[in-house]
C-alpha cells in the first residue's frame, strides 16, 4: 500500500485479510492516527514535539510550563485539527483569548505555538508556517510592586508569632531568593563574621540542590542585627537544614515551601 508517496507493508494470512488490514492502515494514516505527517492531528504532534525536541533539553520547570500551554489551551481549541489543515486565523484566536492576561503569559504562549509549528514546517510536514506572523493581543505589564514601609512593618510585626516567622524575616532582611532558602544549611551561615554564605540554590521544579544560575548569584548576604539574635536560637548542626517542613523535619520543597506561601499570605 502506498500513502502520500510512502510504501506501507500489510500482510495477513490470505490477501482478503492483507486487504482489510491494509483499508484500515490506510483509514488511520488519512486520520492521522499512526505515522508522522501533515495528517497527524495537532495533539500528536505537539506531544510529538515536546518529547523528541523538548524534554532532553529543558528543565523540569519549562517543561511543566510548555506541557499546561499545549494540554490546556492548545489542544482544546485545536487539538483535533490535521497539523496540515491549521490555519494562521486558528492559532490568532488562540492568542487572542488570552487578552488582558500578563504580557509574561501571552509571550510564553506564542513562543510555544510558534516553536511547534516552526518545528512542523522545518521538518516537512507543512508546506507553510501558519504561526509566523501571529500578533500578540493586548497585555497587562504584570509588574509587581514593592511592599509599602507599612506593609513591611505589619508583615514582620505578624512573623513574631507566624510558624514560618523565621523564614519571613530572612527573606525581609537579607533579599535571599526562595529557592536559595531551601538550599540553606547551617553551615551557611557564618555567626561570627555574621554572613550567610549563598553557594548553591533548589532548582526550580526539582528537589535537586546545584549552584546558582550564575556566578554572581554565589555571594555573601550580611545578617542584620534583628536576624542574627533570631537565627542564633534557633542554630542547629553544620549539616542540617536551615528551613525544615513542620511535620516531617525535611528540607523544604517548591511544592512545600510553596505551600507554605499561601499560608504565608494571612500575613499581609
Amino acid at each position: 500500500m502506498i500513502f502520500t508517496g510512502k510504501r506501507y507493508e500489510c500482510t495477513g494470512k490470505d490477501q482478503k485479510e492483507a486487504d482489510q488490514k491494509a483499508a484500515v492502515k490506510h483509514d488511520r494514516l488519512k486520520r492521522g492516527e499512526v505515522g508522522i505527517s501533515g495528517n497527524m492531528t495537532v495533539a500528536r504532534w505537539a506531544v510529538e514535539w515536546l518529547e523528541t525536541y523538548k524534554r532532553p533539553s529543558v528543565g523540569a520547570a519549562q517543561y511543566r510550563n510548555y506541557l499546561m500551554y499545549i494540554d490546556g489551551i492548545i489542544v482544546p481549541a485545536i487539538g483535533s485539527i490535521p497539523l496540515k489543515s491549521v490555519k494562521d486565523i486558528h492559532l490568532q484566536k488562540i492568542l487572542n483569548s488570552r487578552a488582558g492576561k500578563s504580557k509574561s503569559d501571552i509571550s510564553k504562549l506564542n513562543l510555544t505555538v510558534k516553536a511547534i509549528f516552526q518545528k512542523a514546517y522545518q521538518s516537512g510536514l507543512i508546506i507553510k508556517n501558519p504561526a509566523e506572523f501571529l500578533e500578540p493581543p493586548a497585555a497587562t505589564d504584570g509588574k509587581r510592586r514593592s511592599i509599602t514601609d507599612e506593609e513591611r512593618k505589619s508583615i514582620l510585626s505578624l512573623a513574631e508569632t507566624h510558624h514560618a516567622g523565621l523564614w519571613i524575616k530572612t527573606l525581609l532582611y537579607t533579599g535571599i531568593r526562595p529557592g536559595e532558602t531551601r538550599a540553606l544549611d547551617w553551615r551557611h551561615v557564618d555567626f561570627e563574621k555574621r554572613l550567610i554564605h549563598v553557594e548553591q540554590a533548589m532548582k526550580a521544579g526539582t528537589k535537586k540542590i546545584g549552584e546558582p544560575k550564575s556566578a554572581a548569584g554565589i555571594r555573601n548576604i550580611p545578617i542584620p542585627d534583628k536576624l542574627y539574635s533570631v537565627l542564633l536560637a534557633q542554630r542547629k548542626s553544620p549539616f542540617e537544614p536551615v528551613f525544615i517542613q513542620s511535620t516531617t523535619g525535611l528540607r523544604h520543597t517548591e511544592e512545600t515551601a510553596g505551600h507554605r506561601f499561601e499560608s504565608d499570605r494571612e500575613l499581609h
